[in-house]
């Protein structure tokens, strides 16, 4: 696993994140640029432009059907947030 990946789930907590543990899916994105990993509840994509970033739910469930990273939205850059707690 990519060491930025890697010390980003383990800054979420590992797997005791809400990710949860690696599923040992894990290289280079379709893009020839960027890293990912996947776990069993989420994934954390990262671009040397970017960071790292971590998708989970529903909105990892679309992006992955518009084809992650070569998408019209690209890499992520930021984590997901629930809105409800923004203040």
């Amino acid at each position: 696993m990519n060491d930025t990946i890697a010390a980003k789930w383990q800054a979420l907590g590992g797997d005791k994140s809400f990710l949860g543990a690696t599923t040992g899916s894990e290289g280079m994105c379709p893009d020839g640029v960027g890293q990912y990993a996947h776990f069993a509840d989420g994934s954390i994509h990262w671009n040397p432009s970017v960071g790292a970033f971590e998708t989970h739910g529903e909105i990892r469930a679309k992006w992955a059907t518009m084809g992650w990273e070569t998408s019209w939205l690209g890499y992520p850059v930021s984590d997901e947030r629930d809105h409800w707690s923004l203040s």
